[in-house]
């Protein structure tokens, strides 16, 4: 898969067959997975981690998602996830999602999700200013 300028392009692994239904349409709520598994590529191949994150005693909390379903994701299917960033701001920022599979040409699905950083003070999480590392990477693909 080639990626263009400002783009992260992910091939992810075979998606096993629990994941879609008795038609063998990927389920609809799996779709978050398979945003999570690019998501953690794309940060681990930037040096970065959800461990790292977590260490920190922060989250990247999901406060908002759209999702198109154009073409459903058959089991068998080659999926790739292209990833591109979005509204940055102090803490917060919006990864969109395009799904291509080796079954059509074209985009199959279009999603995105809002993310807040969180940190936990006192027990309670409280909103927080991105780390700059993160928004480096964030930054690299907008």
């Amino acid at each position: 898969m080639v990626s263009t300028p400002g783009e992260f392009c992910y091939t992810l692994p075979p998606l096993r067959f629990g994941l879609f239904d008795l038609g063998g349409v990927l389920y609809h709520a799996n779709y978050f997975g398979l945003y999570e598994d690019a998501r953690e590529e794309l940060l681990r191949r930037e040096g970065y981690s959800y461990e790292s994150i977590a260490a920190g005693k922060a989250h990247l909390a999901i406060v908002e998602t759209t999702q198109r379903f154009l073409r459903p994701i058959r089991y068998g299917d080659e999926v790739r996830l292209r990833i591109r960033s979005a509204d940055i701001g102090r803490s917060s920022f919006t990864l969109k999602y395009r799904i291509e599979t080796s079954a059509y040409p074209d985009t199959v699905h279009e999603a995105s999700t809002r993310f807040v950083f969180v940190q936990e003070t006192a027990g309670q999480l409280k909103t927080s200013r991105l780390p700059p590392k993160l928004v480096a990477i964030i930054e690299k693909f907008s």
